[in-house]
């Protein structure tokens, strides 16, 4: 529903029913990639915080800066499904920017 919000400029009724249909016989894939990105935003913090018994303002820093790691990873995921479910037909990645060459390969 965020990104119909956001990017549509839907009202909340709007975008739930926009996303119900577009979910539609995709829920499975969509529910696994937003388990995954949320395992990785909210359980990987508290599973370290609960190990190494950390509390307080500890707890507090480490959930901030894991936070400030891992928001745009999440917001990124669901652009990606908004992206791939409005329009299935346009690649993830534009074309254009495939074929840009990596900084990381040495070809001097």
């Amino acid at each position: 529903m965020a990104p119909l919000i956001m990017l549509e400029d839907a009202d909340a009724r709007e975008a739930r029913h926009a996303s119900s249909s577009m979910v539609r016989g995709k829920t499975a894939t969509v529910l696994g990639a937003w388990i995954v990105a949320f395992l990785v935003t909210i359980v990987v913090p508290t599973s370290f915080a609960v190990r190494q018994d950390v509390g307080g303002l500890e707890l507090a820093l480490f959930d901030f800066a894991w936070s400030s790691l891992t928001a745009p990873y999440y917001a990124h995921v669901l652009t990606v499904i908004y992206y791939k479910l409005a329009d299935p037909d346009q690649p993830v990645i534009h074309p254009d920017v495939a074929a840009w060459k990596s900084v990381w390969n040495d070809e001097r």
